[in-house]
Parts: structure tokens; sequence; C-alpha cells
């Protein structure tokens, strides 16, 4: 897999804490996302505790990078011989799903709270609507804050998450 001189500029320039990659489909964002991976591994991540975190928006995605960065990882043996061993456990790639799940369970967790994700659309909507009653008594001059605009509110929160 061949970069060019932009993708291999990132790929290799010197990290600065949390990286976001963006772009058009098809722009190149998970090519250079992956072929960093090897780059920090063997030039960044030296401690026991250095680890590198990849996130992406879906499930699917994961397979596909996985296979990408296998494919990297092989092109890589053949073109440069590592004096160090990479450890491939310092890689962890998750989608946000799973992500903001772990850290709502350790959050629930360290404040012994009992709360669950809920996913059934009519007990969301049941909630929904308790809240927009609860923040009319606060907001009453605000006109959108209505069981009416029930479905443009879940909408908002929908495309806010």
């Amino acid at each position: 897999m061949q970069l060019n001189v932009e993708q291999r500029k990132l790929v290799q320039s010197k990290p600065a804490g949390h990286s976001l990659i963006r772009g058009v489909a098809g722009s190149g964002k998970t090519t250079v996302a992956v072929n960093r991976i090897p780059f920090l591994l063997e030039n960044y991540c030296f401690d026991k505790d250095d680890k590198i975190l990849m996130v992406t928006y879906n499930k699917s995605l994961i397979s596909y990078i996985k296979y990408i960065y296998d494919k990297v990882e092989k092109d890589r043996e053949y073109e440069i011989i590592s004096l160090f061993e990479i450890d491939k456990s310092k890689l962890e790639i998750k989608n946000i799903d799973a992500l903001m799940y772990r850290y709502f369970m350790e959050y629930c967790k360290s404040n012994n709270l009992q709360l669950q994700v809920e996913s059934r659309q009519a007990i969301i909507s049941s909630i929904i609507i308790k809240a927009i009653h609860d923040a009319k008594q606060y907001y009453s001059d605000v006109k959108i804050i209505d069981q009416s605009n029930l479905n443009f509110i879940s909408e908002e929160i929908g495309w806010i998450k």
C-alpha cells in the first residue's frame, strides 16, 4: 500500500496528544490512521503504560481496520527490520459506542449506581416526554419545549449523539 507525500507526512509526524483525522469518504483517513499505528508503536510506545487507542464510528469498520492493519504489518516485515519487538497488546481498536459504554459502566460502578442503557423506543419516548414536562416547568416561555415536538426533539438528541 503506497502512501502519497501528504499521507506519509501525517503518518510520520511527531505525536502531539490525541489525533483526529477528518476528510471526505475515500480521502485516505483509514489508510493514514492504520499506517500510523506501527510508526507510533515502533517509535513512541516504549513504556509499559504507553498505548494506542483507535476509535471508529461503527463495528463493521473495526474488522476492516484490523484487516488493513494486518496487511500493513505484513508489508512492513519485508521493508523494515526493526530492532524492537512490537507489542500488539498496546493497540486497541474500538468503536465509539463500545468505548462510551465502557466508560458508562465504570462510572456506574465507581458511583455505586444501578443505571442501564435503554434501547426500547417506547421507553425512550416516555423518558423524553417526562424530561419535556420537567423542562417546561423551568422554561415555560420556550415554545418548542412541548410534547407535540417529541419527534423533533428525539431527532435533535440523535443528531447530538
